[in-house]
């Protein structure tokens, strides 16, 4: 697997885990599986890599089935760019513009720099 499939595959775990822990807080689900508000938000954005024993925890603090927190190797394959993205935090027209610019290598006033 390479860095970015690696990248990639944490930030899709830290997702699902924001997805389904939409009943409690960052601090409860820390709570519950013993470990800091800030390690959990960690792991949601993909910094943190938790253990096998981790995702276990989670999945059951959040009664579901651990597996349901692995993505498909399909998801791992996304373009990196979309990973470099998810983690600038923009709004979704900065978000476009930087595609724009990967893409097609357009400035902010439009024009073309290739």
């Amino acid at each position: 697997m390479t860095n970015e499939m690696s990248t990639r595959l944490y930030i899709i775990i830290g997702e699902k885990i924001k997805k389904y822990r939409q009943k409690y807080s960052q601090e409860e689900l820390a709570e519950k599986i013993h470990l800091s508000r800030a390690s959990v938000a960690n792991i949601e954005t993909g910094r943190q890599h938790p253990t096998i024993e981790t995702l276990w925890d989670i999945a059951s603090a959040l009664n579901i089935d651990p597996h349901i927190l692995l993505p498909s190797l399909e998801e791992v394959k996304l373009n990196y760019d979309e990973i470099y993205l998810k983690q600038l935090n923009l709004s979704d027209s900065g978000k476009r513009w930087i595609k724009r610019i990967i893409e097609k290598g357009e400035t902010k006033n439009g024009k073309n720099d290739k």
